[in-house]
């Protein structure tokens, strides 16, 4: 993505509220439409052949999901990621849940959480996920829009406001707490 098309995005979402935000939502779509259509490719990489979702389907949800909410403020192009990323890790559990609930999920590939052996199920990560956002609500979100969105660290930091050191620090103590629990320890 080109910086003006970051700046187009960030000018169209920055009065996203009430109807006027499904009107900004509208017409920055196209412009993001294949940086999701990558992330939701990113997301349902390791599903099993034959999965109920596609990645235009979880693109086509998650844009629904977006456009439900009923106002956001200072949203610009890493903000309306991490609410599609978000929106997307629901999705996806949601599906899960359909599917089979008893019955263990295909494992999801997220590059650098833990050894391929040990990597959990859609259903097991969001546990996980909830369980860490009780003891630190931003490493959660850091792991959230690192393995959902795909975000770079420096995108990360952009958009939590913070300095690239403490993501990288984040992103560390998060895996660390994530790794046992992962291996069943």
């Amino acid at each position: 993505m080109e910086a003006g098309d970051a700046e187009a995005i960030d000018r169209l979402l920055a009065g996203w509220t009430g109807k006027a935000g499904a009107a900004a939502l509208d017409a920055a779509m196209p412009l993001v439409y294949l940086e999701l259509k990558s992330i939701a490719t990113r997301a349902l990489r390791s599903h099993a052949p034959g999965a109920a979702l596609q990645t235009t389907a979880l693109v086509h949800e998650t844009y629904l999901k977006l456009r439900e909410r009923d106002a956001v403020w200072n949203v610009g192009r890493h903000a309306l990621v991490a609410m599609a990323a978000q929106a997307m890790r629901r999705i996806l559990v949601d599906d899960a849940r359909r599917r089979d609930a008893l019955k263990r999920q295909p494992p999801l590939a997220f590059d650098g959480i833990a050894d391929a052996g040990t990597i959990p199920d859609v259903l097991e990560l969001d546990a996980l996920l909830d369980e860490l956002a009780t003891l630190s609500a931003r490493q959660a979100q850091v792991v959230e829009l690192k393995c959902f969105a795909g975000m770079s660290i420096d995108d990360i930091a952009g958009h939590l406001g913070v300095a690239r050191v403490t993501v990288v620090r984040d992103w560390r103590i998060a895996r660390a707490w994530l790794a046992p629990r992962m291996a069943g320890e």
